[in-house]
């Protein structure tokens, strides 16, 4: 049979979901011409539908090799990576599969999916977004943009994306879930704000009123009760937070700073090379700044319920 019959048979059993049947047909085509890059991408896709993703690597690299502008290859290449938990190498793979086809969602939703592993959220959350506004009827990238942004503790945008999702498909549970556990955060703490009484000028002490003064003891046990649930969610949420700041200083931070660091001693670096590596930099840092902001803002709630115990202890 003809190289090309066979590759013709080999696609229409991939197209079946005939896959071991598709994976010897393409491998007969690779032993007629070991330079078909058609036939090593369609070895590729039948391995990984048979979850043997190390030997759809191997295929996709090598379709790569011979078709270095396949975007579909290197698209693949990194969703293999991403299936078998390796986000350091499906990042850039992804990335060099955007650069051949930037209107991909598909790519894009991956690269998010990449980035969460390796604890990166803020750009998780942008390549969601960017999966949502190539293809905005891609339910999973609406339902893990939400995740990002509940991880990030950004509740009302969380809230936003989940709902936007819902719109696409409204008998979503992991959608409707989501939302549900973003708006009861969000009515948490507006209920905790609404504690706190307004400043009045009228008859103000000469003397500073103790912070205590301004927090009102729980009123019941059932109160308590919440609270205790809220201050446990809190300080989960926090060692979680400090966790990402660390990987974030070792994943981000560190690295930008070495390349800047060898910008500036190498001579040969350009300018546009050297703007670049001060672009990351100041990125990385801006990164931390706001990690620091929400952790401050979660002690500070934390503090806030503690003064809450405390006055409830002395009634």
């Amino acid at each position: 049979m003809t190289e090309g019959a066979l590759l013709q048979r080999a696609q229409q059993a991939l197209a079946e979901g005939a896959f071991r049947t598709a994976q010897a047909l393409f491998a007969q085509v690779v032993a007629q011409n070991p330079r078909s890059a058609d036939a090593y991408f369609g070895l590729a896709l039948a391995s990984g539908k048979l979850g043997d993703y190390q030997t759809a690597v191997d295929h996709f690299q090598a379709c790569t090799e011979l078709d270095p502008r396949n975007a579909a290859a290197h698209i693949n290449l990194g969703v293999a990576y991403v299936l078998m938990g390796k986000p350091d190498d499906a990042i850039p793979a992804l990335r060099k599969g955007l650069q051949l086809a930037p209107q991909s969602a598909y790519a894009y939703y991956n690269l998010g999916v990449a980035y969460r592993a390796k604890g990166i959220l803020d750009l998780a959350a942008e390549a969601f977004r960017e999966a949502i506004r190539k293809d905005p009827k891609l339910v999973a990238a609406h339902l893990n943009l939400g995740n990002v942004l509940f991880d990030l503790a950004r509740f009302r945008e969380a809230a936003a994306a989940y709902e936007e999702g819902l719109k696409v498909d409204p008998a979503n549970e992991s959608l409707r879930h989501g939302l549900q556990a973003a708006q009861k955060i969000l009515a948490a703490q507006t209920a905790a704000q609404q504690e706190q009484p307004a400043a009045s000028t009228a008859g103000l002490a000469e003397e500073a009123i103790p912070a205590e003064g301004l927090i009102r003891p729980f009123a019941n046990v059932a109160e308590r009760a919440e609270a205790l649930v809220q201050t446990h969610e809190l300080a989960l949420a926090q060692e979680k937070l400090v966790g990402e700041m660390l990987k974030v200083i070792d994943d981000v931070v560190q690295p930008a700073i070495r390349a800047l660091s060898h910008s500036l001693v190498h001579s040969q670096a350009g300018t546009t090379e050297l703007e670049l590596r001060v672009r990351e930099y100041r990125d990385a840092m801006d990164r931390i700044d706001r990690a620091q902001a929400r952790l401050a803002e979660g002690i500070e709630q934390l503090c806030r319920l503690g003064r809450r115990f405390a006055l409830s202890g002395r009634r």
